[in-house]
């Protein structure tokens, strides 16, 4: 089994040219499964949530367009965050999926402290 990790961020800047490279890259990895960090979603015309637009676009015509695909979701649930999703490509079907946000520990507060 081949597992391939990449970080994928701005890859919808510009994605034509990004996909060009990493297209063939990820195709000579022969990767059964392919985890990627820092996907951004894109806006969708019309529609509130965002997709991944520009991932699709680096899948079309590659083995991974038909893979198995799983990703992260903004915090309602609707759709892709707008940056740094993880996503998981497999050739192996994907039975179950949960993300975790902030079920174990509660958010990092921030502060500004006086120099």
């Amino acid at each position: 089994m081949r597992v391939a990790t990449f970080n994928l961020e701005n890859l919808d800047v510009p994605v034509e040219l990004r996909a060009l490279i990493l297209g063939p890259a990820l195709e000579r990895l022969q990767a059964d499964i392919v985890c990627l960090q820092e996907v951004n979603g894109q806006h969708v015309p019309g529609q509130r949530a965002r997709a991944l637009l520009a991932l699709d676009q680096l899948q079309a015509g590659t083995p991974y367009a038909t893979f198995h695909r799983v990703s992260t979701a903004c915090a309602d649930g609707a759709g892709a965050a707008d940056v740094h999703n993880l996503v998981t490509l497999s050739r192996f079907p994907i039975l179950q999926q949960r993300q975790i946000l902030h079920d174990l520990l509660p958010p990092t507060r921030y502060w500004a402290m006086a120099l």
